[in-house]
């Protein structure tokens, strides 16, 4: 008795042996007599054309760089000499718009004097220590984005010195660099990528990479490099696939395609005429198993001329045993949910019977005129029946307004001596769903950390209001001393989701996370500060109005 893998496998796998031999035999004979030696040579004169021109733009910019630098007469670095040569430049700077964008003169000391009237302190950046340290007459940098337009340009910073050769500022000029963008682009003429780059930082200046699409990623490439000139670390790279070198191989490839076509066609007639005698018991398998209902599966016999149809067969019965076992299990799981539902349900008359307590408890208080007890026992039977009558997540704004209010009458009841309190929510529409416990926790937190530490009696205000589709809840109170330092690591903690392991300000952090986990990282809570309170600004979207939330 074969094994299946062995009845499919062999044959499969002696076709594809002769199929790609066959392809790679005729393959590496056609390539060794069509590929062309001058290949390399024609891309590397290609690469070199396009190093010239970047070279020959090159070395105009440092040409021009120097004359200016030629014309600069700076024996003593004042104003007078500044304000004379910024508009020398400036004028030049007009006249070849099209290759600088601006001019400056840095002074000894790093401050840099631009031709737009800016001066900026730069001996904190890198090209000015390296310009300062260093002893060639002249740095160009990589490329950065212009503050003034975001253009990206590269500077080129060159040595001023006096009539005794020392050097007494240094002349900056900051080169757009779309033209060699221009030239790079003009040099992927086939769709190749190619890179200018810096050997001395490591750096891409452009590159074609960006252009190229996911075909030309996953090709091999051969490289070709060559440098700028002999006064720059730059180079210009080009990767050049394997199919563009191969090209002349083209009846090679038609031939290996005609071929492969036909011995492919070979194989699948065989394939199929091969499979199909295989497959039989297992469709036969497939008929059994096809019921929609599960109750009606039946058991096979199995079949004895093949291994794995034989394993195959027999697991298929274990599995029909198996599964009869399993529903008689999950039915008698069934029953135990539905006594533990009734067990659940009974627990529900638990909270139902504290409200009724409540209530009777209130409606005795009446009797009595006693006020304030009435006035505390409703605003605990109104929290409670809101907090705890439903396991649903989100209530309507005004039950969460009607929960909060509770609770801070509750409070001021408490610590009415402690602060005063207000609420502002016009123009919402308070039967929009709202998170629950989203209120409570923050007020409570300003209560405690906030207001009940104070000397003096405190205040606190909560703000709602709608915002580009959400609601923006400001929670204020105030403080007698306002740690800023603290308030910055609380705004990191909750930027980081971090989960408040004791119970101090446990209810921010809960907010917080509860509002992320359900709309997303722009919802959530964070905190602000002004001269005499904390601010606790928790943004929450705009959801559907409805009726029986």
């Amino acid at each position: 008795m074969r094994s299946l893998y062995s009845k499919i496998i062999l044959p499969i796998a002696a076709l594809v042996i002769i199929s790609v031999t066959s392809i790679m035999i005729f393959s590496v004979i056609n390539i060794n007599l069509f590929i062309a030696p001058d290949i390399k040579q024609i891309t590397e004169d290609l690469i070199s054309s396009k190093s010239n021109e970047i070279s020959y733009w090159l070395s105009m910019r440092i040409s021009e760089m120097k004359q200016l630098v030629s014309t600069i007469n700076i024996e003593e670095v004042n104003k007078e000499a500044i304000e004379k040569n910024i508009k020398m430049l400036r004028n030049y700077q007009i006249r070849n718009i099209e290759n600088y964008e601006s001019f400056g003169i840095i002074s000894k000391e790093g401050a840099k004097y631009l031709t737009n009237g800016d001066i900026i302190a730069v001996e904190s950046r890198e090209y000015f220590k390296k310009i300062s340290e260093i002893d060639k007459e002249y740095i160009i940098t990589d490329p950065i984005i212009s503050k003034s337009n975001e253009v990206e340009i590269i500077l080129i910073i060159m040595k001023v010195r006096d009539v005794k050769g020392d050097v007494v500022a240094y002349l900056s000029g900051a080169v757009s660099i779309e033209y060699l963008k221009d030239i790079v682009n003009r040099a992927n003429i086939y769709d190749f990528p190619v890179e200018l780059y810096n050997e001395d930082t490591g750096s891409v200046l452009v590159s074609t990479m960006a252009n190229i699409d996911n075909k030309m990623i996953d090709s091999k490439f051969a490289k070709f490099e060559s440098n700028i000139n002999n006064e720059s670390s730059w180079s210009i790279k080009m990767m050049v696939p394997d199919r563009f070198i191969n090209r002349k191989i083209k009846e090679t490839a038609i031939f290996t395609i005609l071929l492969g076509i036909g011995i492919l066609l070979l194989t699948i007639y065989i394939l199929i005429k091969y499979v199909k005698s295989i497959i039989k018991p297992i469709e036969e398998l497939k008929s059994k198993m096809n019921f929609n209902d599960i109750k009606k599966l039946s058991k096979i016999n199995p079949d004895n001329d093949i291994v794995e149809l034989n394993s195959l067969g027999t697991s298929y019965n274990s599995m029909i045993e198996n599964i009869e076992t399993l529903i008689k299990k999950l039915e008698a799981e069934e029953r135990l949910k539905k006594e533990a539902e009734y067990k659940a349900l009974y627990s529900q008359i638990k909270p139902h019977f504290l409200y009724n307590t409540l209530e009777t408890i209130q409606a005795m208080a009446i009797a009595e005129d006693n006020e304030e007890v009435e006035t505390a026992i409703g605003n605990l039977a109104t929290l409670f029946r809101i907090g705890l009558s439903s396991d649903k997540s989100f209530i309507k704004i005004e039950d969460e307004l009607k929960h909060l209010e509770s609770y801070v009458n509750i409070q001021l009841l408490r610590y009415g001596d402690k602060f005063t309190y207000e609420l502002s929510c016009n123009n919402i529409n308070k039967k929009s769903k709202f998170m629950k416990f989203t209120l409570q926790p923050l007020v409570e937190n300003a209560i405690y950390h906030g207001v009940k530490l104070m000397d003096k009696i405190g205040y606190i205000k909560v703000d709602i209001y709608c915002l580009n589709n959400d609601y923006i809840i400001k929670i204020i109170n105030t403080c007698d001393k306002i740690d800023k330092n603290k308030i910055h690591k609380v705004n990191e903690l909750l930027k980081n989701d971090y989960k408040k392991e004791n119970k101090e300000g446990y209810g921010l952090y809960n907010v917080n996370q509860r509002l992320k986990l359900n709309f997303g990282e722009k919802y959530g809570v964070r905190l602000e500060t002004n001269k005499s309170a904390v601010i606790v600004i928790v943004t929450h979207p705009i959801l559907e109005e409805v009726q029986d939330v």
